[in-house]
């Protein structure tokens, strides 16, 4: 297969540049009516667990959310939608503190392959007698993931997977973000979402930190050293940003994987991925972060759904 089949990708004249493409994104399509069943991890914590169930003898696609993602996020929510209207049976496992607000101290974070390993197994089981299990990652659900898919060459849990915009180099991604409009816009966007959670995380555990510590953080670097990091057991921000970073991995996925990017992120830089025959990568021309919208006024994500559906079902 060729990435120049699947790369047909063409900006909207109404969208003229990625912070229009990737906000107006938001906006697109319609939100699931998911069934919702609350699962015990295998370290005794809970996360939420969205499903949609499609027609017998159809695929299972497992969809990964992003940064303070969850089930209804435009991308996560009108593949879902896509997919399940295709008969597919549909899973949306959020990570710890989306969804609900988890039991343990920790949280979630960028690399975190061993709940996205358990996440696929559980469902996996769940859905057996289905034909094919598939798994989308979305931004950070991505890198995690490409992480797990390059720590378990020998899975055969599932049979494809793709990645949308996914930060595989969280370093260059830190250093994107930091830059003064994307810091205005997006960064402390998550930083106010995240505050929220981790406050009510240290009611829980107050040995945790100080609630006036946490609100006088003002980069996404400054919350992981201080947080992300500490949480989930790396000694600081460098270490977390390296070891958690799916790129060193790639060269060791055998698991068919369609990688799509845009030329104009806001929050991923373009970056140079490894040779390696299992996996396929696009980059299309515009798109912003995970917007894809095409068409005519208001839009619609057909084309990357139609897109992830074509890569599946050639594998």
């Amino acid at each position: 297969m060729t990435t120049a089949e699947l790369s047909s990708y063409r900006r909207p004249w109404w969208l003229p540049n990625s912070h229009l493409e990737t906000i107006w994104a938001r906006f697109v399509g319609r939100k699931p009516e998911y069934t919702r069943e609350i699962i015990t991890t295998f370290d005794n914590d809970i996360i939420a667990l969205d499903y949609l169930i499609g027609k017998s003898g159809k695929p299972t696609i497992t969809i990964f959310h992003g940064l303070e993602g969850c089930s209804r996020s435009h991308t996560v929510a009108n593949c879902a939608l896509f997919f399940h209207a295709c008969g597919w049976n549909v899973f949306v496992p959020h990570f710890r503190t989306c969804g609900i607000m988890n039991r343990l101290p920790r949280a979630y974070h960028a690399g975190d392959s061993q709940d996205v390993g358990w996440m696929l197994k559980y469902i996996g089981a769940a859905s057996s007698s289905t034909e094919r299990h598939f798994a989308l990652g979305v931004s950070l659900g991505g890198n995690a993931l490409a992480k797990w898919l390059g720590e378990n060459p020998q899975q055969q849990i599932v049979e494809a997977a793709a990645t949308i915009c996914a930060p595989y180099d969280l370093e260059a991604c830190s250093r994107w973000m930091s830059r003064v409009f994307n810091h205005l816009i997006y960064e402390r966007h998550f930083l106010r979402s995240l505050r929220v959670k981790m406050i009510s995380k240290i009611r829980q555990y107050p040995a945790l930190a100080d609630v006036d510590e946490l609100k006088s953080l003002n980069t996404m670097r400054q919350f992981d050293n201080r947080f992300t990091a500490a949480l989930h057991g790396y000694t600081d921000v460098d270490d977390y940003y390296r070891k958690a970073s799916a790129m060193s991995l790639l060269t060791k996925i055998s698991t068919p994987l369609l990688s799509v990017h845009s030329d104009n992120d806001v929050l991923v830089p373009r970056v140079n991925l490894p040779a390696n025959p299992h996996l396929h990568a696009i980059t299309t021309r515009g798109g912003g972060h995970s917007g894809y919208v095409t068409g005519p006024f208001p839009g619609s994500f057909a084309w990357l759904s139609s897109c992830l559906r074509e890569f599946f079902e050639r594998v």
